[in-house]
């Protein structure tokens, strides 16, 4: 597997791996030029305790991961959503409801804990309302201030 940082470091992912043949437990080094990939600003942390407070409800978990990726979520169409998730739901009445289910659970989860998370849905898009994480704020600061180019 490559890895690319920037235009620093490209290169494997893994410098050594063993297994342990009596506990059957693995040892995995990363190369140490993939360090900058684990700083605070360059990955999104996902709120565990709500990770597992939606375990055994895949669609949810998956929202939970999708929606902490975005800094600031735009709206989906319900039916990219169910696709996106894996879902194999050919009833889009049935989906929708899956959907809406799921939404809930992750927002009844969040809530639990602590993290803002709400939604509408409105005709065939659903809009998330959900803060960003510190990373995320600093990135959509550092994009606002950049002057952006006129389209041709």
């Amino acid at each position: 597997m490559t890895v690319k940082q920037g235009r620093y470091y490209i290169g494997g992912l893994i410098r050594f791996a063993a297994k342990d043949e009596e506990t059957q437990e693995w040892v995995i080094e990363l190369d140490d030029k993939l360090r900058p990939l684990f700083a605070g600003d360059q990955f999104t942390q996902i709120e565990w305790a709500v990770r597992h407070e939606l375990n055994g409800q895949q669609i949810a978990q998956w929202l939970h991961g999708f929606y902490a990726s975005h800094a600031k979520p735009f709206p989906f169409k319900v039916e990219t959503l169910l696709k996106l998730c894996g879902s194999e739901d050919a009833s889009a009445t049935s989906g929708k409801q899956k959907l809406r289910k799921a939404l809930d659970a992750v927002t009844e989860a969040s809530a639990a804990h602590g993290e803002g998370f709400s939604y509408e849905i409105r005709g065939d898009l659903v809009h998330v309302k959900k803060p960003a994480s510190g990373p995320q704020r600093r990135h959509l600061a550092k994009k606002a201030s950049k002057p952006r180019k006129p389209r041709a």
